[in-house]
Order: C-alpha cells, then structure tokens, then sequence
C-alpha cells in the first residue's frame, strides 16, 4: 500500500504532518511546572472575559513562557 502524505491534520489532540522521514517534535508542559498561584492570578484577571476567550487566553500565557 503506497501511501500519500496528508497534509497538516488532527485527531483533535495533536496537529502534525504525516511525511516518511519527517521529524517533528513535541514540547508540553506539565500541570505543575507553574506555581498555581500565578495559574489562580491569571484566572482571575481573566474573569471579565467569556469563558471560551477566557480558556484560550490562560493557554496563550502558558505557552508564552520561556
């Protein structure tokens, strides 16, 4: 079975690109490598927003750290 690459894609979880050979890496962060008071800090500085803007701002802070 000769199979083509997709393009990128996700299950929902991970996006990524299926190409043979291709090497991709993944970078994460564990739930307490933040202090939670930083995390409880944010949640509250965010409360004015709804609640979908609210999760994906908290993300981009996160994911913003060295």
């Amino acid at each position: 079975m000769n199979r083509q690459p997709r393009p990128w894609h996700s299950r929902g979880y991970l996006p990524h690109l299926d190409i043979p050979s291709l090497v991709q890496m993944i970078n994460f962060r564990l739930t307490d490598a933040m202090p939670g008071e930083i995390i409880k800090a944010w949640q509250s500085e965010l409360l004015s927003l709804p609640e979908g803007k609210r999760a994906r701002e908290l993300q981009k802070r996160i994911e913003q750290l060295p």
